[in-house]
């Protein structure tokens, strides 16, 4: 009896010991103070929590995360479709789930607060853009072209797309392309502002709006390589509103051209700060002053993969991938007066392959989107949250 008691010990030792093996795969790391700064400009993790699921197919993209709690969001491809799922990431459970869309997805983007998706849908001449509201589990077309770009405000409250026609990408100063916006506030069709730009109708666009989508850059996208690049910044006021319908003039709209350097590519995040872009020669910018003279002014030179930024636009993070492993760290940038003040090593995972990342709307966690591929039909994931603040 006494040798069986310890067999079993061992055996249920031994299977805790492979599950921790399996599991036990971060690492919290803060980096000593560097130049004489003080550990009040320096970042720790909190809490980490994590929640594992397969999959068929590696997603990016896919997360978003409720303003002011620990739920998650995750759009999850099934055999018949997409599913959307709210995780309780504490618990580690789903709370709830509801297949969105049955036809092949492109683009996807869930709004910020995970109340709205937005995703293009294969069309017969090309794609349309699809508005699905979570809550009553209904879905828009907003409209259809050969292409579209489309980005949601800082909020998740406002949705602002432009359709690419195929009629080709020549610049033509006498063509007209269109900038519109779906405001959730009031969704219906005639409450959407759209503004006539005049521009190439032929070239993707890059739109970055702010937290509030009051200002809304958009560039065309690789601007560097064309010769004929605009950056436009619009100004909008609120939706003006009489008996819950929207009325004529309903918004107060301005548009500029700024005519941004050759050595801003890529615009990252709008925030309260100033926009982030990348540049040449792996710099990170961040442009001020946009109403006006805009100001550039380089915040740092990385070796990046990926950059998030916080809305007030006061720390960012650098995802990069550990070369020659699958290994991948979290660097974690304090800014001031847009300059770094403290980079420090964050948080890295010793395992898996990172695919996206999401910073929570209290700016409070990151949310991480890890993922492993495990044979020709599926893939493991893991969300990650970490919790962070001031040491």
């Amino acid at each position: 009896m006494w040798l069986c008691f310890c067999l079993l010990l061992c055996l249920i030792g031994g299977l805790l010991l492979d599950s921790y093996a399996k599991r036990e795969i971060t690492k919290t790391i803060v980096l000593e103070e560097k130049d004489g700064q003080s550990a009040e400009n320096e970042y720790v993790v909190k809490n980490i929590k994590e929640y594992f699921y397969e999959g068929v197919q590696k997603e990016e993209g896919w997360i978003a995360v409720e303003q002011d709690s620990e739920y998650i969001y995750a759009l999850k491809y099934i055999e018949d479709g997409y599913e959307y799922q709210k995780i309780d990431i504490g618990q580690e459970k789903i709370l709830s789930s509801l297949v969105v869309e049955t036809e092949p997805l492109e683009q996807v983007k869930i709004a910020p607060g995970g109340k709205y998706i937005a995703y293009e849908r294969q069309y017969p001449f090309g794609v349309e853009l699809v508005m699905y509201f979570v809550e009553d589990e209904s879905q828009l077309t907003l409209g259809a072209g050969y292409g579209c770009s489309f980005a949601w405000s800082g909020d998740g409250t406002r949705l602002f797309y432009t359709f690419v026609d195929e009629g080709g990408t020549d610049y033509d100063a006498n063509t007209t392309w269109v900038l519109s916006c779906f405001d959730t506030a009031y969704p219906w069709d005639d409450a959407s502002m759209i503004i006539d730009v005049e521009g190439d109708i032929g070239i993707p666009k890059n739109i970055v709006p702010n937290r509030d989508g009051s200002e809304i850059y958009v560039g065309y996208e690789n601007a560097n390589m064309d010769t004929n690049r605009q950056d436009w910044l619009f100004l909008i006021d609120d939706f003006m509103v009489q008996d819950n319908m929207a009325i004529e003039g309903k918004a107060a709209i301005s548009q500029r051209l700024l005519n941004l350097p050759e050595e801003v590519i890529l615009p990252i995040q709008f925030t309260e700060a100033g926009l982030f872009a990348y540049g040449e020669g792996e710099k990170i910018y961040l442009i001020t002053n946009l109403e006006e003279t805009p100001r550039i002014n380089v915040v740092d030179e990385i070796d990046y993969e990926s950059i998030y930024v916080c809305e007030n636009g006061d720390h960012l993070f650098v995802l990069k991938q550990e070369e020659g492993t699958k290994r991948f760290e979290v660097r974690i940038l304090r800014l001031k007066e847009g300059k770094v003040v403290t980079d420090q090593l964050l948080y890295k995972d010793v395992s898996q392959n990172w695919a996206d990342a999401v910073v929570s709307m209290d700016d409070r966690a990151i949310v991480l989107k890890t993922c492993e591929y495990l044979n020709e039909k599926k893939y493991s994931f893991k969300i990650t949250r970490l919790e962070y603040g001031d040491r």
